[in-house]
């Protein structure tokens, strides 16, 4: 059973804080839109209850927390905003000298969050998350068929004698995300501008190609006696190649009972290495029904406000499926909430986290939003996702279609009838 705790204070000890920032000079393999590092920052307003969060202006416009709040939200007790990278740098310092430690989402420079000041030991939090290390914290059963070429001339032989399809990853310390330190060659092209963008010295995981029924984000919370708790999943909705475009939750894509034990494993062998807090696994189910764990994020995922507010939000409201959606707005972020005005109120789209590059003096962009739109089935989100798209509401991962996912599901029946199951 999943942990019915909503807000991350339940998870993380008393004497910490939230510093989610990602700076810049580490951020190669993470998304390089327009104020995304500014962003990420309030993605846990909706979910950080009494600990304090450093985040940027532009994520606490009055506007948007207003938004959030007419929706069911309680925003973050204690915010301590930044506008410039100096001020970020001097609350994790104010607050460090308050005796608190910094739960740091990404690996941050030492310059910026000192280890003695940072909840997990860096290098702890550096081994966890790099893909190289995977084989080591997964059960040899549940990885797939991997090797790794450690750059130059290694990943370049490597890349022509490559079978195709192949998933390319990179073996990296620095903090990555969102796909983009992935790709999958599937075409003889694609070894050429596979080594224009991996082959400069990283070390590069080949990965076998895996027939996937099921895409997981399974989450687990180490508090900090070291203990395991299951904080909840979500299914995953990726593009062709590879990039993640939001989250699903359904009562019929819930994971099994394996897979759950399988993400349990993984979060109990980090927390002997010391790691604390909540922590999401992506692990797949083949089409012959073996659970693979293909990434592990040993931090707060793009999906934990989500996970963690559905159960409450979906009872609610009295609908079962929720879509997490990363949107965009090419307008002001009074424009973009005067569009959602509606479906705010009709209790459908709930924001869980804004961004106004106006009121936070961040120069020309878009207006973001990350929302949950719910629904009594999967048929009716992708209904209301197209309404809002019709709005000018550009969604993240709109153009994979319905097909994609019916198709998913087809696959999934088939997953449990092989295994003995009945309508």
């Amino acid at each position: 059973m999943a942990s019915s705790a909503e807000t991350l204070d339940a998870y993380y000890a008393n004497d910490t804080f939230l510093a989610p920032r990602i700076w810049e000079e580490a951020s190669r393999w993470f998304p390089n839109e327009p104020h995304m590092v500014e962003f990420i920052t309030g993605h846990s307003l909706s979910c950080a209850g009494r600990l304090p969060l450093i985040c940027h202006r532009g994520t606490v416009a009055p506007d948007g927390l207003a938004a959030m709040r007419d929706a069911g939200l309680a925003v973050a007790d204690t915010r301590l905003v930044y506008e410039t990278r100096a001020q970020y740098r001097d609350h994790i310092l104010s607050l460090a000298g308050k005796a608190l430690k910094a739960v740091t989402i990404y690996w941050t420079p030492p310059e910026v969050a000192p280890p003695r000041m940072t909840w997990i030991d860096p290098a702890v939090q550096q081994y966890l998350n790099n893909k190289g290390n995977l084989a080591e914290l997964v059960p040899e059963q549940a990885v797939p068929r991997r090797k790794l070429a450690a750059g130059g001339a290694e990943v370049t032989a490597a890349l022509r004698a490559m079978p195709l399809p192949t998933v390319l990853k990179v073996a990296t310390d620095l903090p990555n995300g969102g796909g983009q330190d992935v790709m999958i060659c599937r075409r003889p092209r694609h070894r050429a501008r596979a080594d224009r963008r991996f082959g400069n010295g990283d070390t590069l995981i080949f990965e076998d190609v895996l027939d996937i029924a099921e895409n997981h984000c399974v989450q687990y919370a180490v508090l900090p006696d070291a203990t395991v708790a299951y904080v909840g999943a979500s299914s995953q909705l990726c593009l062709p190649n590879g990039v993640h475009a939001g989250n699903l939750i359904d009562p019929d894509l819930a994971p099994s009972d394996e897979v759950i034990a399988l993400g349990r494993e993984i979060a109990l062998r980090g927390a002997a290495l010391g790691f604390r807090g909540i922590a999401g696994f992506d692990i797949v189910v083949t089409g012959d029904g073996r659970p693979m764990a293909i990434d592990l994020n040993f931090r707060l995922v793009s999906s934990t406000a989500q996970v963690l507010l559905h159960p409450r939000l979906s009872r609610e409201r009295g609908l079962i499926a929720s879509r997490l959606a990363f949107c965009a707005f090419d307008g002001s972020l009074n424009e973009l909430l005067r569009t959602c005005r509606l479906h705010i109120n009709a209790g459908w789209l709930v924001p869980l986290a804004m961004f106004d590059p106006i009121y936070g003096q961040a120069g020309p962009g878009p207006a973001r939003g990350r929302f949950l739109i719910f629904g009594e089935s999967q048929e009716a989100v992708a209904a209301r996702e197209a309404v809002l798209e019709a709005s000018g509401i550009q969604i993240a991962g709109r153009r994979r279609t319905f097909a994609g996912r019916t198709r998913a599901l087809v696959k999934r029946l088939v997953v449990r009838l092989s295994r003995g199951w009945t309508p």
